[in-house]
């Protein structure tokens, strides 16, 4: 997580690594998590539609995810390499 006293902004991370909101900016991120993993405050990653079925069962309320994804109402950073963008938080 980019070095912060607390909690960071959706939108925050967005612009830190160019990519575009989808859903609440303002939403804060508490940390990074697998999809197997984390809380509701966490930021977690898809990269394929393999993986929709766990983020189906997951807490976390946001999401770095390719365009087009279904994405259950969560919160979206749109990437199209998710996995290398959550890799430079």
């Amino acid at each position: 997580m980019p070095r912060t006293a607390g909690p960071i902004r959706l939108a925050e991370l967005a612009r830190l690594l160019g990519l575009e909101v989808e859903g609440d900016p303002g939403l804060e991120i508490g940390g990074f998590a697998s999809l197997e993993r984390a809380a509701p405050d966490e930021l977690v990653f898809v990269r394929d539609r393999s993986h929709l079925a766990a983020l189906a069962a997951c807490p976390a309320r946001a999401v770095v995810a390719p365009p087009g994804f279904a994405l259950g109402g969560r919160s979206a950073l749109r990437s199209e390499r998710p996995a290398h963008d959550f890799s430079r938080l």
